[in-house]
């Protein structure tokens, strides 16, 4: 009985000594978890502080993201201003490489003006085979321009023999369209033009006799009409609306009137002028008319049986301007090299008022009232 006692109380101190060695382990294990609780407070903490600082950065990243678009932004103005400012530096050099290959040019052009006044201003000279188209700027729908170029012809050429007014337009009157001088286009250019030019160079011509001066018409002239009061179409003309131009029509009545009233006023000085028609010409007259391309097609029958080719169409013009037969007879109107009667009877008080009138126009009543 004291035996299984002892026994029992051994046991017992056992059991106590693991109790113990349980609670120091639990002890030690709820220290450690207190550790490791703290040490998870601590890490919850700075997790938030990272948290919060990556935040911050993420806004900061933002704000840069948004300053280097703009950035990007201005980046690329800049570069296309830079790319603009490339190009015209590009375009001002090449004006200076133009300006000074203008500059060269006039230098060249005005040498050649030399040698072309010192050769003619000795007709001994002259060969049959030295004679040569020289280009010169004419525009007849400016009188500055038809005064500059007569002031050139002038000075470079010594002797005139034949001038042949022959340039002309067919501006629909539905256009509207005036010269520089704010005329009518088309009896400014077929008309003012030609009769302000040979006025200017018919003293050079009188000089230069026997000469000639052709006035290229046509026979459209029997349509025409002059009146006096609406020369420039202030009124608007009459048959507008038909398929022949009134105003060209009327211009070329206005070169039949001055033709006739020349021929009076160079009478006995070596000067001989004539009107022609060249006929139906194929060329571009009517440029500036709304042609379709039906049209084309439509006309195109009448074209090949009527119409004339430019130089077929050049040979009444060179017959009036190098005929010898034609010497002294002066104020006459041609057509297919021979000499046409005109069914319109030409009212000579209307041709010298025309005369009058058109130098009013053109300013050449100024010219005489500062030579006197």
């Amino acid at each position: 009985m004291i035996r299984r006692n002892a026994t029992s109380e051994k046991e017992t101190e056992l059991l106590k000594q693991k109790i113990q060695d349980y609670e120091q382990q639990l002890k030690m294990e709820n220290e450690t978890v207190q550790a490791l609780q703290d040490n998870m407070s601590e890490m919850n903490l700075n997790l938030l502080t990272v948290v919060q600082r990556l935040e911050a950065k993420d806004k900061l990243i933002q704000n840069l993201q948004s300053q280097i678009s703009k950035l990007q932004g201005q980046l690329e103005s800049e570069e296309q201003k830079a790319a603009s400012c490339k190009e015209v530096h590009t375009l001002q050099m090449e004006a200076l490489r133009l300006k000074s290959e203008i500059r060269r040019l006039m230098l060249l052009q005005e040498r050649a003006n030399v040698e072309v006044r010192e050769y003619l201003s000795v007709p001994e000279t002259w060969w049959w085979d030295d004679f040569w188209q020289i280009p010169m700027l004419l525009d007849l729908e400016s009188l500055e321009s038809v005064r500059r170029f007569a002031k050139e012809v002038l000075r470079d050429f010594p002797n005139i023999n034949v001038l042949i007014n022959n340039a002309g337009v067919s501006v629909p009157v539905c256009q509207h369209r005036k010269t520089k001088d704010g005329y009518e286009i088309n009896f400014g250019v077929n008309h003012l033009g030609h009769f302000l030019l040979t006025n200017l160079l018919l003293p050079r011509l009188k000089d230069s006799t026997s000469s000639r001066i052709v006035i290229v018409s046509s026979m459209l002239h029997e349509r025409g009409t002059i009146d006096f009061d609406n020369l420039n179409g202030e009124k608007g003309f009459a048959g507008a609306g038909r398929r022949m131009n009134p105003a060209y029509c009327n211009s070329k009545l206005a070169n039949m009137l001055f033709n006739i009233e020349l021929s009076k006023r160079i009478e006995g000085t070596g000067v001989d002028s004539f009107a022609l028609c060249p006929g139906f010409v194929y060329k571009n007259l009517f440029r500036y008319s709304n042609v379709k391309w039906y049209h084309y097609i439509l006309f195109l029958p009448v074209a090949l049986f009527f119409m004339r080719t430019p130089s077929q169409g050049a040979q009444t013009t060179l017959y009036c301007a190098t005929s010898e037969e034609l010497e002294g007879k002066s104020g006459l109107f041609f057509r297919n090299c021979n000499f046409y009667g005109p069914k319109m009877e030409f009212d000579p008080a209307v041709a010298k008022k025309l005369w009058e009138v058109s130098e009013n126009m053109v300013g050449l009543n100024n010219d005489k009232s500062e030579t006197m």
